[in-house]
This record gives C-alpha cells, structure tokens and sequence, in this order.
C-alpha cells in the first residue's frame, strides 16, 4: 500500500471513529466499560501494522514520521493552552503541590525499576538506558482526565468534591512529564549507542524557548480575524506543521516546543480565541489517530518485557495510591481526600503513547522499542482498569441509575 493511501486510510479512520470514541451507553455496562477510553483504536492499529496482518509494513512505518509529528504537536499544544496562569492561580496551591508530589515519587519509583530491567534485558549504554528509563517514568507519573470525566458522570454528587481534586491533578501532573521529556531530548543525543552532552543541553533549552516564543508571535502577528472556521483549522494545522517540522530536524520533542508554544499563546491570546475552537474541532479525531498510529507499532513482545511491564503496572498503581494519601497527609490538615483515592488515577491516556512515539520516533536502537512496548501493554492494561478503579473508589453511581 502507497504511503498516500496509508495517510488517508488513517486520516478517513480518525475521523470516522470520531462519531463513536466515547458513545458506547448501548452496550453492556462490562464491555462498556472496559473500552470505555477509545483504546480498542490502538487494537485497529495492530491488526493492521507489521505486528499484525501486516497491511502496513514496517519500512512503511518510518515514513510516516512527519504525519506522526503532526500529531505529537497537536498533543503539546493542547496540552500547552490549558495552562493559563489565571487560570493556575485559582487552584489550591496544596493541591498543585500534592500534584508535584505523587507524579515525582511515581516517576524516581518507576525509573529505577525500569533502568535495572532494561541493564538486564539489553547490553546498552547508561545513557541509553538513563534516557530509557526517563521516558517510562514520565509516561507513567502521568494520569488522563478523561476516564475520570467519563465515570464521573455517572457519580453521584456528593463524590464532586474528590472528582474535582482526581481532575485537577489528571490534568497538572502531565505538565512537569512533558517538560522533563523536553529537556531529555536537549541533553541526550539521538545518536547510535547514546550520548550525552551539556553544552547542547543547554544551548537547546534556550533555543527551545526562543523558538518556542518566535513561533507563538508568527502565530499572534497572522490576521486571523477575516478568516472562516474552516480557514482557521487550515491556517491551525500548517501552524502544527511548521513546530513539529523544526522539532524533528532539531532531534527535539515535538511534544515539548508545542507544549512551550501552548503555554505562550494561553497567556496572550484571548480565551475566545479561534485556535481553542480548532483545538475542540479536532480533538476526537486526532486522539483516534494517535491511538490508530501506535498501534501499528506494536510488535510481538518476549516474556520478559511482559513481565517488566506487568511488574510497572503493579507498582505505578501503588504508587499512585501511597503517594497521593502521604501528600495529602502532609499538605491538608483535614481529610480533604479519602484515603487510597490515588489509585483512581490509573488511567495514563493516549498522551502516555504519545511519549513513547516521540521517543522511538527521534532515537534509533533497542532501547526505544523496549520502552514503547512496556508503555503500550501498561496503557492497555490501566486504561481497561481504570473505569472499575474509579467506580471502586470513589463507590455509589447516581440514585437510581440501573447498570446495563
């Protein structure tokens, strides 16, 4: 299959999934909730990659990397305008610590564990493994708000106030991972066997900025006042192009110069803007591709790295638990939070695979397929877990809700 026809076929896919990603209220309340995120998308994904009846092969799969950093740009960005300081301002400031808390103590938690693995599994270098290790941790300290949003729907109310507090830290904790991501990619080289250098740390984290900044002020000098809806996604994407197109050639992470972009345009442009409107516009389809394009990454894994990502799940999940309950103990001098909440922030999201693409998609070697392949059988495992975490959790369904 010509790559053009694979970009249409995922394109005309995510689009079309879009309709049905998160309607499933017909089905039964097991199954319903068990797909409940969209992730049998990466399953789609699968069936058809090289891991699969191999209707897209794997020498295929590199030239999608310019469509890959589309996405991976869309992501930051959507990620990025969330955080308006006005906004952040309004939020307990014990809470955005306890957010800082628990997704540290999850990411050192799970570094450790996946840098002894993988010095085990592969013979490779400590940076490759350092590096490794960084991307496992942050895609793992992350949690998604958007299992949360789902099941909490069907909560009663009097579970609002712990849903507020499970989805402001879902949606801050992805922040401080997307940086750290950043500034990997600025010190360790994308080069064979590793490498790791201060000077281009440095030197990339100030270009980061300044390209970052360069790139919002294009964006906010463009005259998009005269422009229709349809333009305006036009003009929205070609934008997404131009920072995922200089991230890949800087061997940077179209994650992070996005994520610094959103931040900057968040903080200037009006909150009616039309760029949230595009961003909402093509929300759903972009979340079906991403799911869509990793799974074609997936490949059929050994025992052992079933096992290492069956170890993460147990110990991220506890981890989120213990943290959360140590912070909140810390932080509130009531019991602000139930306790053992922490582990209704199972659910890691689409952006835990998005991690794990902007690793493999920028680092050559072994050490980037372990990670992504831990990272995709964890996003799995967790995102089929978490509606029934939730529920167990947080307990009651609405007064008289029946299941199906």
């Amino acid at each position: 299959m010509k790559i053009v026809w694979i970009v249409i076929l995922v394109i005309v896919a995510g689009y079309a999934g879009s309709y049905f990603v998160f309607s499933k209220d017909r089905l039964p309340a097991a199954i319903r909730d068990i797909f409940l995120t969209g992730w049998e998308f990466f399953i789609v994904g699968a069936v058809i990659g090289p891991g699969g009846f191999n209707l897209i092969q794997s020498g295929q799969l590199e030239q999608l990397n310019p469509f890959i950093a589309l996405g991976l740009g869309w992501v930051g960005l959507i990620f990025g305008v969330q955080l308006r300081v006005s906004d952040l301002k309004k939020i307990d400031p014990a809470m955005k610590l306890l957010t800082l808390i628990q997704a540290a103590l999850v990411g050192v938690g799970l570094f450790f564990i996946f840098a002894l693995a993988s010095s085990i599994l592969l013979t490779i270098s400590w940076t490759e493994i350092a590096i490794a290790s960084g991307i496992v941790a942050c895609a793992g300290a992350i949690s998604s708000p958007t299992a949360i949003s789902l099941v909490g729907a069907r909560l009663d109310r009097s579970k609002s106030p712990q849903l507020r507090s499970l989805m402001i830290i879902a949606t801050l904790d992805i922040a401080p991972a997307l940086i750290v991501i950043g500034v990997l990619f600025c010190f360790f080289t994308a080069e064979p066997g590793g490498g790791f250098s201060l000077t281009r740390g440095f030197s990339m984290m100030f270009y980061s900025l300044i390209i970052s900044a360069a790139l919002a002020g294009i964006f906010l000098l463009f005259d998009r006042k005269s422009l229709s809806e349809g333009e305006n996604l036009a003009v929205f994407i070609g934008f997404l192009v131009l920072i995922a197109g200089i991230a890949f050639y800087l061997s940077l992470s179209p994650l992070f110069l996005s994520l610094l972009v959103g931040v900057f345009l968040a903080n200037t442009l009006p909150p009616d803007d039309m760029i949230y409107v595009s961003l909402h516009s093509t929300e759903k389809q972009f979340y079906v591709i991403l799911l869509i394009v990793s799974g074609m990454w997936w490949q059929s894994y050994t025992p052992e790295i079933w096992a290492l990502a069956g170890a993460l799940i147990v110990v991220r999940l506890w981890l989120k638990r213990e943290a959360v309950d140590a912070g909140a103990k810390l932080l509130f001098k009531t019991d602000k939070l139930q306790k053992g909440i922490g582990q209704a922030l199972g659910a890691q999201g689409a952006l835990a695979l998005a991690i794990g693409l902007n690793y493999i998609l920028i680092y050559p070697g072994q050490a980037p397929k372990l990670a992504f392949g831990v990272i995709a059988i964890s996003v799995i495992a967790n995102e089929a877990m978490a509606p029934w975490l939730i529920l167990r959790t947080l307990g009651n369904h609405k007064a008289g809700e029946t299941e199906r």
